[in-house]
């Protein structure tokens, strides 16, 4: 008798079921993303563009020191500065 009035509901068809996407994952990996960019909206330029350059669009150090005209030995420095810089940033968003 329950059963007669249960409701259907249709399934969408845009949504795969069966693929192997795990949505905690994915939205995670989204929300690391976004909090990253806001970090690194808020660094000076010179450690923003090699950070960039290095992570996001995967120069080498050969390929920034091109790009902005410095010597690849700076590029290391300011990779290693960068990195620091973005951790204390990152760290100080969470509070």
């Amino acid at each position: 008798m329950l059963n007669r009035h249960k409701q259907e509901l249709p399934i969408l068809k845009d949504i795969d079921f069966a693929s192997d996407i795990d949505l905690e994952d994915d939205f995670i990996k989204k929300e690391l993303a976004s909090r990253a960019k806001k970090c690194l909206a808020q660094m000076p330029v010179i450690y923003k563009e090699v950070l960039t350059l290095y992570y996001l669009e995967e120069q080498s150090y050969e390929e920034i020191s091109d790009i902005l005209r410095i010597a690849t030995g700076t590029v290391g420095t300011r990779l290693n500065r960068a990195k620091i810089i973005m951790k204390k940033i990152c760290q100080k968003q969470k509070k």
